[in-house]
């Protein structure tokens, strides 16, 4: 409901779902109280809320695939975005192709209009004689950061540097989607070589083995085991995961590692040892 025509859209929907022999499921959830409880934006908590809903209703009609509509573009948009706000390589992959819709579920969220552009979607439904509706706050550049970046950076780019900017941003996240693939591969294979032991809300690795990977695999594999123990990545940041790595590398003090979440990672002689604490 944060657009003054969002109930003209549900309507849309209900209507074409209608003429299609689709079922419709449509809920109104409140999100203000939601977003304030967990230090939040509005459209962060929006966002959480609307895949849960998603989730929910998939669960409720025995669905196992929920597919939503971001296309080429949006993917091109979401690169540069990260881009500039700063990313590693796995943000440079962009939105998956598929995920689960939530940490651990069974059901699966898939994005099947990626490989199309917009301009492309928009021609194939006026020449079905569908209809089709658009968000008025996309067309306006002060609405949000995105909106800028695709009204007037990517434009800008694509006049001054490289008519197929967005082509080339698509490019780059495939690339790098495909060396993730890699990467979690690797560091499964690394993981599982240098693992001691393995307790609730404990993992404790061979420090020597850690320090001997490359650096990105060590990242990688510091990243994994922090989401085996249901840490929350995005609030740790680079440096932190560096810290972890420099203490695997090192001489074997005893050092201790505070991450964000409630993980400690401690440097114990030859172990390094990740806990949660709460």
């Amino acid at each position: 409901g944060f657009r003054e025509d969002s109930s003209d859209d549900a309507a849309f929907v209900k209507a074409a779902a209608g003429t299609l022999g689709l079922g419709c499921t449509i809920r109104r959830i409140e999100v203000e109280g939601s977003a304030e409880a967990a230090g939040e934006t509005v459209e962060e908590a929006g966002r959480r809320e609307r895949y849960a809903f998603l989730d929910q209703v998939a669960r409720e009609i025995g669905a196992r695939v929920v597919a939503v509509g971001h296309h080429a573009d949006d993917q091109a948009e979401t690169v540069l975005h990260r881009i500039v706000r700063g990313t590693g390589l796995r943000g440079l992959a962009g939105m998956p192709r598929r995920r689960a819709i939530r940490e651990g579920g069974e059901i699966e969220l898939i994005r099947p209009l990626l490989g199309f552009r917009r301009a492309e979607l928009a021609s194939y439904l006026r020449a079905r004689g569908h209809s089709y509706r658009e968000d008025a706050t996309n067309n306006d550049p002060a609405a949000a950061t995105r909106n800028r970046i695709r009204h007037d950076v990517l434009p800008s780019l694509s006049q001054a540097v490289n008519p197929q900017v967005a082509t080339a941003l698509l490019r780059l996240s495939e690339q790098a989607r495909r060396v993730n693939d890699a990467m979690a591969w690797v560091a499964t294979e690394a993981l599982a070589g240098a693992r001691i032991r393995e307790a609730e809300g404990e993992v404790v690795l061979r420090a020597e083995a850690v320090a001997g990977w490359p650096e990105a695999v060590r990242s990688e594999v510091v990243l994994a085991v922090l989401r085996d123990l249901g840490a929350g990545l995005r609030a740790i940041g680079f440096e932190r995961i560096e810290a972890v790595g420099e203490a695997a590398c090192g001489d074997g003090r005893r050092r201790v590692i505070e991450l964000a979440g409630g993980v400690v990672v401690e440097r114990r002689g030859t172990e390094l040892c990740f806990r949660m604490t709460r």
